[in-house]
């Protein structure tokens, strides 16, 4: 009896210190995660992977803190002190907003929507339907395109649908070609004064910078599209194909798979460096907002948000939000930032909606006088 008890302790003993290390491993993976956001992606584009895993990170150690605070061991003391030191981060991961909100009749709202293209007049009409049946008062559109050489609707016509409700607009085509335009659509009710080109190097993403006249006051609109990891669904298909292979096959999809995310990682932190400047240099109070290509956990994010601006999403809306709605990727990567000098309202990843590969999201704000 007294063998089998100390059989019984011995693997208690061993079980206890296996659970110590693997607590170790979340609070370092969590601390790399937090370094993500101001170390900028090198040619090593290690540390923005534990960024990206930043809520696993999160959920590990808080399921740790859990099970010791139950188990009553002085272990407890490591994941506390953890959530305490990143609670910042954490907050922006599963947000808890503790800030003062502004009344909910806001002066200017914003939806900002990654649209994926528009290949047809019924998929133009559809969009522009969604768009005013929310009615926000400033819409800035990412991948706004459409086909053409399309003998449906003309570049003139689709405007004019627009203008409809948006009497002002401002866009530029990145790409065009003989049969698909796309590119950034800033939309406004109120009256657009100054457009710009927020210029970096990139095939296929633009910045935009809009001055918007409101009333008696004028706001600085960057509607951002920043790098894509231009994976394709093909790529996508044959990781999951190669998930369960031990073979060649799995490595080389995984080879190609980091191969295009550490170069958009490293074209992405140059252009957040030109984006945040453009933040940096106005004079008027800024809203930045689009699809970032990367969550709040990373160097792109951190970089444009600064000490200026303040996430729309962490002031007024609760939990963990994810915009991209394809494959297994659930992750937050389309933000509204606004300037600290505007009053916070509300927000909302509107995930009924459909049309694209990414959700729309809408937020409100006050402008201070």
């Amino acid at each position: 009896m007294n063998q089998a008890k100390k059989i019984a302790s011995g693997m208690h003993a061993i079980s206890h210190n296996i659970l110590i290390v693997i607590n170790l491993a979340f609070v370092f993976c969590l601390l790399l995660g937090n370094l993500a956001t101001i170390v900028p992606a090198g040619k090593l584009c290690i540390l923005p992977y534990f960024g990206l895993f930043y809520p696993f990170w999160v959920l590990g150690n808080l399921a740790f803190l859990i099970y010791w605070i139950f188990r009553k061991k002085r272990i407890v003391i490591l994941p506390l002190l953890v959530c305490l030191l990143f609670s910042g981060g954490m907050r922006n991961t599963f947000t808890l907003p503790f800030g003062k909100k502004a009344p909910n009749d806001s002066n200017v709202t914003i939806l900002s929507f990654n649209m994926f293209g528009m290949k047809s007049a019924k998929q133009i009409t559809d969009v522009k339907d969604f768009l005013f049946e929310q009615d926000a008062d400033v819409v800035c559109l990412q991948e706004f395109g459409f086909v053409a050489n399309s003998k449906q609707l003309s570049q003139e016509q689709v405007i004019k649908l627009f203008e409809e409700k948006y009497p002002y607009h401002h866009l530029w085509y990145k790409n065009q070609n003989r049969s698909f335009w796309v590119g950034n659509a800033t939309f406004s009710k109120y009256p657009i004064v100054n457009k710009e080109l927020v210029e970096y190097e990139s095939r296929n993403n633009v910045s935009i910078l809009s001055d918007i006249v409101v009333e008696n006051d004028t706001i600085r609109v960057i509607n951002n599209h920043l790098e894509s990891y231009k994976l394709t669904p093909k790529e996508i298909h044959d990781l999951k194909e190669a998930m369960g292979e031990r073979d060649t096959l799995l490595k080389s999809s995984t080879t190609k798979l980091l191969t295009k995310m550490n170069l958009a990682y490293r074209i992405r932190t140059e252009q957040a460096k030109i984006v945040a400047s453009a933040v940096k240099e106005s004079k008027y109070p800024v809203v930045v907002c689009g699809d970032f290509n990367d969550v709040p956990q990373s160097y792109a994010y951190h970089k444009i948000k600064g000490h200026r601006l303040q996430d729309l999403g962490n002031k007024a809306g609760w939990g963990y939000r994810h915009t991209y709605n394809r494959h297994l990727f659930l992750v937050n990567i389309d933000h509204i930032l606004i300037d600290k000098h505007l009053y916070p309202s509300s927000y909302e990843v509107l995930s009924a909606t459909r049309i694209s590969d990414h959700y729309p999201v809408v937020g409100s704000f006050n402008i201070k006088k």
